[in-house]
């Protein structure tokens, strides 16, 4: 799969095939705690897992970069999806959101 509907394709089943094992997993045993760092660090590796190594790495306002997504750690940059507007919290607010 090539250029831009590729990868939206790609990250959709990346997207369907987490949450599929994480739903299952989460039936098994209700007591996770999904809001925990440990369960978003794993349910990030896991989707990132699920891509090609390609599409590994993160975008920035600045477009597609060269800065490598870790599996299961808390980015060190401001990401964007669409190369323009800022996605999500910023990085640095991400450790106080996820441990509160």
């Amino acid at each position: 799969m090539g250029g831009l509907k590729g990868l939206a394709q790609q990250l959709c089943a990346a997207h369907v095939e987490t949450e599929q094992a994480f739903m299952a997993a989460l039936r098994t045993n209700r007591a996770s705690n999904i809001c925990s760092s440990e369960f978003l660090s794993k349910l990030l590796a896991a989707f990132y897992e699920h891509l090609p190594a390609e599409h590994r790495f993160a975008h920035t306002q600045d477009g597609f970069s060269d800065i490598p997504v870790n599996p299961g750690q808390i980015r060190a940059v401001n990401v964007s999806v669409d190369g323009r507007t800022p996605h999500g919290p910023g990085f640095k607010e991400l450790p106080v959101l996820i441990s509160t």
